[in-house]
């Protein structure tokens, strides 16, 4: 017990430091920048405190008392025990720290304080990721295991959404960071799965998953939007289960799209138009689902005309790019 407490109070002096520092720090520039707030997320698209099983954040980076939130965090991953718990309770920290990053893009433009609390929630997935490592039993020989790989896999396609949208509010010279971030969280997504959950379960778990988005217009096309990221970074032996789930995803985007009245459909096409990935990877995706889509569908024209904006945006991008100048 004795180290335990002077482990505590070491962690505590470190924390509080830290947390310190980062709140003069965050507060000086946030006090310094003068400019507009980001607009308000797209209800179809929120992600909400309530859906990551957390409380909505009220004390921020910059707040001079931020260092007592760190300090109750220090606090409880000492008396945690076990790598499951401890897994739990840095990937309920981890979805904490990005709602403050959400926060964050719409009080601030400044580039240091976001690229912070971008960073501070990925050292929070890095943590979670650590955990894992540690395991010694997979969803298949532990409840408690597959317990926490179903709310691993929920956060993390939850936790993708919010990134996606933080990624169109932040400025250019902080969008860097969050697709990093990204990036190198699907990858991980990806190993974790391969690691604790059977080959053939996988297509069950990640479908399992993408439930959790909130029941809206854009939810079978998110849902396709996801898996197709999923594809791109999962280890090459799960991909076989994903297209799987793609597939029947495609076919229910398809459904969902010719029984939707014409503002539905609006909606969706509004957002491939607008969707945070590439030029290439929004063609890719228009084509699968104009070939799911039966031969007599009007949407496959519909599908042609986005495609040919993307096209149109890309030239116009392209020959307005500096290099060409």
């Amino acid at each position: 017990m004795f180290k335990k407490i002077i482990l505590l109070c070491s962690v505590l002096l470190v924390f509080g430091a830290t947390g310190i520092a980062l709140a003069q720090e965050a507060t000086d520039t946030v006090v310094a920048v003068d400019q507009p707030a980001v607009q308000a997320t797209v209800q179809d698209e929120a992600i909400t405190a309530q859906e990551l099983d957390i409380s909505e954040p009220t004390l921020l980076p910059y707040s001079k008392f931020y260092f007592l939130k760190n300090w109750k965090n220090a606090i409880q991953s000492v008396f945690t025990f076990g790598q499951v718990k401890k897994a739990e309770l840095n990937l309920k920290i981890a979805s904490e720290k990005l709602l403050e990053a959400r926060k964050l893009a719409e009080k601030t433009n400044n580039p240091k304080i976001l690229n912070k609390a971008t960073e501070l929630y990925q050292n929070k997935i890095e943590a979670v990721q650590k955990n894992i490592a540690k395991f010694k039993e997979t969803a298949t020989t532990s409840v408690a295991v597959s317990k926490f790989l179903d709310k691993f896999t929920k956060q993390q396609i939850l936790q993708e959404q919010i990134l996606d949208k933080l990624a169109s509010q932040v400025p250019a010279s902080a969008l860097e960071k969050i697709q990093q971030v990204r990036e190198r969280q699907l990858e991980q997504f990806g190993q974790v799965m391969q690691k604790l959950e059977d080959k053939d379960k996988i297509k069950a778990r990640v479908e399992k998953g993408l439930e959790n988005l909130k029941e809206s217009d854009l939810k079978p096309i998110i849902k396709l939007e996801i898996l197709k990221k999923l594809e791109d970074k999962f280890p090459t032996s799960t991909i076989q289960q994903l297209e799987q789930a793609k597939t029947k995803a495609l076919q229910n985007l398809n459904d969902k799209l010719q029984a939707m009245p014409a503002a539905a459909q609006q909606k969706i096409e509004n957002y491939l138009d607008k969707a945070k990935t590439t030029i290439e990877k929004k063609q890719e995706m228009l084509n699968e689902i104009k070939n799911s889509l039966p031969t007599n569908s009007t949407l496959k024209q519909k599908m042609d005309i986005i495609k040919e904006n993307l096209r149109q945006q890309n030239a116009t991008t392209t020959a307005t790019s500096p290099i060409n100048q």
